[in-house]
């Protein structure tokens, strides 16, 4: 079974947007702000530290997230973070991101944001972002070129059902992992107590 290649543009609720650029005397309150640290560190944008910038309402209203949104890196040292595309999930606070990176906020009724999210993670959603990437020693791309780039869509169900089954993928790859750590944990605990503070079983005869 083949699905057509639409324009990306076409499942846009509203046009793309750079984000928020404000001097240093703005930095340290206000609401959280996404950088590229966290676009690095994070697939799913949520609850995370970050931090704080202070925008007036008018500023927060035009450079809001908000669940589903698509963030992708416009700029960076390194090729790999160019087009680098992390996903929105639920905030509970008011968030906003910086001028490195695109906002794509998308029609929900035509795509499901994390299908897009998996698309872009796929080997041909990342050759097709690599396609738009320019510069030398600042790798980038444009939002122009990326409302051009044609994507993969599936009828919505179809859409709804792939991104339900990888997201139960990532849960369990979560799970597994905070149980991983856990495990590292309780090791190096015990570690610590049998032989720094040699606490061994046995260890008072």
């Amino acid at each position: 079974m083949s699905w057509p290649d639409v324009e990306f543009e076409s499942l846009y609720v509203s046009p793309s947007r750079n984000g928020v650029y404000k001097p240093k005397e703005f930095h340290g309150r206000g609401c959280r702000i996404v950088n590229m640290g966290e676009l690095f560190g994070y697939d799913f944008i949520s609850n995370q530290d970050m931090n704080c910038l202070e925008l007036s309402e008018r500023e927060l209203e035009a450079n809001s997230l908000e669940d589903g949104d698509l963030l992708f890196g416009r700029r960076s040292l390194v090729e790999a973070g160019a087009g680098k595309c992390s996903l929105v999930v639920e905030p509970s606070s008011p968030l906003t991101f910086e001028s490195s990176i695109i906002r794509v906020r998308l029609d929900k009724a035509a795509a499901n944001p994390r299908f897009l999210y998996y698309y872009f993670l796929s080997p041909q959603g990342r050759g097709r972002v690599r396609s738009i990437v320019s510069g030398t020693n600042v790798k980038g791309i444009r939002g122009s070129d990326l409302k051009r780039l044609p994507v993969l869509r599936p009828p919505k169900v179809v859409q709804d059902e792939i991104a339900d089954i990888l997201s139960a993928y990532d849960d369990l790859i979560e799970n597994n992992r905070r149980r991983m750590a856990l495990l590292e944990e309780s090791a190096r605990l015990l570690y610590r107590e049998w032989f720094v503070r040699l606490r061994f079983p046995g260890h008072e005869h």
